[in-house]
Parts: structure tokens; C-alpha cells; sequence
């Protein structure tokens, strides 16, 4: 039940509905803490944290990713999940533009992602600690995490992933003065972009469709609840009619046998 709260919690962070998600995380992490599960404890704490950093609120998000690290360590979890953790850590120390210590929890990301050999995390811990290089200027170090980042995203199919690769590779080229290189990777990024976007749009049509659905499903329901009670009521008034005739017949004959 607590992860199923955390995946309505989720929905709602996509339609970037934060208090409502937030509230559905907090009622999971409860539920959670309540039967002691740690995993789900971090899981909970992981999507509070995001929450809080997407509205900005960085010291918030940065305690809540710190209590998600320690809760998924604590839980044998130590490899994905932790490396989750830390680079969202990192992400925090990024904004915060404390690039030595974001670049120390992207590295201990990548690291907690190899060890389980966790290709997805690794390849996003990559993307990390290439754009810190990058947006210090240091593009020797930022290509080298980029382009094997860039390499695993584009034959696993990670197209957000690919996209923001793209986007680095274009800054970098722009601030060498490599123009046509720049505009390239530039459209690139954008054509992945376009599709997401039209994927994203499928999605949301969807989503409007169910939540449709399920008002009309609603509506339907409270028609019929209102139909039962009116019949209810019919059926009450019938019997009450009935006791009265009956009470009325009783009457007449008693007054004739008298």
C-alpha cells in the first residue's frame, strides 16, 4: 500500500502537482515507518526530496536525499538505489554551486552504480559529472564522461538521457568556437525533444481520458446511489401506505363487529 501511494504521489509530480504529491509520499513514508521497511522508508524519502527540490526548497531536499541514502544502505540496497541517492545529492550541491562536493556524490554515485552493474544509473552518474565539467570549463574531463555516456544512451534507447548528452555536447562545442558542430548536436537534442514531446503528448491525452473515465464512472455512480435511494424511499412510502390501509381496514371492521 505505501508504494502505491508513492506511485499516485508520483502521478501527481508529473502534473507537477507538488502538494498533493507531497502529501501522498508523507502518508506512504507513515505507512512505511509504521511496519519498519526500510527500503520503502528511502523509496518515500527519495520522492519527498524531489518535491522539495523542485519547488526549490534545496536544504529540505537535501536532508530528505540524505535520510533516502542512509535508509536504502540500511536496507542492503547499496549498488541502483544508493547511487540514486547520492547523485540526487549531488544534484543539490550543483544547485547549491558547491561543484566539488556534487562532484564527489557523482562519483560516489557512478561507483555504487558499478557495482551492481546498474547500466542505467551509471550511464545518468556519467551524464552528472560531465555537465559539473563542462559548466566549469574543463572540456577534456567533460568529454570523456559525456561521450561514454552519450555511447550507452543511445543503444539502450534512454532518449532524456540522450537529449541532455546532445545538449552538453552542444555547449561544449559552442564555447570552442565550434559552431557547426554546436548547432548540430544542438538539433539533435531537439529532434529527441520533439519526440518526447510527442510522446509526452500521447501520455497526457491519455491521462485526461482516464481521469474522464473515471468522472464519468464517478457521475454514474451517484446517479445510481440517488436512484437507490429513491426507490428506497418508494418502497418505504408503499409500506407505509399499506400498515395504513391495513390499520384502516382493521378499524372498519372492529367498528362493524361493535
Amino acid at each position: 500500500m505505501s508504494l502505491i501511494l508513492n506511485n499516485i504521489g508520483l502521478i501527481y509530480q508529473r502534473w507537477q502537482l507538488y502538494d498533493q504529491a507531497f502529501e501522498y509520499h508523507e502518508n506512504a513514508l507513515q505507512l512505511a515507518e509504521s511496519l519498519n521497511d526500510y527500503f520503502t522508508i528511502a523509496y518515500s524519502f527519495h520522492n519527498i526530496g524531489f518535491c522539495y527540490q523542485s519547488e526549490k526548497k534545496y536544504d529540505e531536499a537535501l536532508e530528505a536525499y540524505v535520510k533516502s541514502y542512509k535508509y536504502y544502505f540500511d536496507s542492503d540496497n547499496e549498488g541502483g538505489a544508493t547511487s540514486l541517492a547520492l547523485r540526487s545529492i549531488g544534484d543539490i550541491y550543483f544547485e547549491k554551486q558547491d561543484f566539488d562536493k556534487a562532484l564527489d556524490y557523482y562519483y560516489h554515485s557512478l561507483r555504487d552504480a558499478l557495482s551492481e552493474t546498474s547500466i542505467f544509473r551509471a550511464s545518468y552518474s556519467r551524464y552528472s559529472i560531465g555537465k559539473t565539467y563542462s559548466f566549469l570549463g574543463q572540456y577534456d574531463s567533460a568529454s570523456h564522461y559525456i561521450e561514454a555516456s552519450l555511447e550507452i544512451s543511445q543503444n539502450m534507447g534512454y532518449d532524456d538521457l540522450l537529449r541532455d548528452n546532445y545538449l552538453v555536447m552542444s555547449e561544449m562545442h559552442e564555447y570552442k568556437g565550434e559552431f557547426d558542430q554546436a548547432l548540430s548536436y544542438y538539433k539533435m537534442a531537439m529532434a529527441i525533444n520533439d519526440s518526447i514531446f510527442n510522446k509526452d503528448k500521447v501520455a497526457k491525452f491519455n491521462e485526461l481520458q482516464i481521469r474522464y473515465n473515471l468522472e464519468k464512472k464517478e457521475q454514474e455512480n451517484e446517479l445510481l446511489r440517488n436512484n437507490m435511494e429513491i426507490q428506497s424511499l418508494q418502497m418505504q412510502r408503499d409500506r407505509l401506505l399499506k400498515i395504513i390501509l391495513l390499520i384502516g381496514l382493521l378499524f372498519i371492521l372492529a367498528v362493524s363487529f361493535y
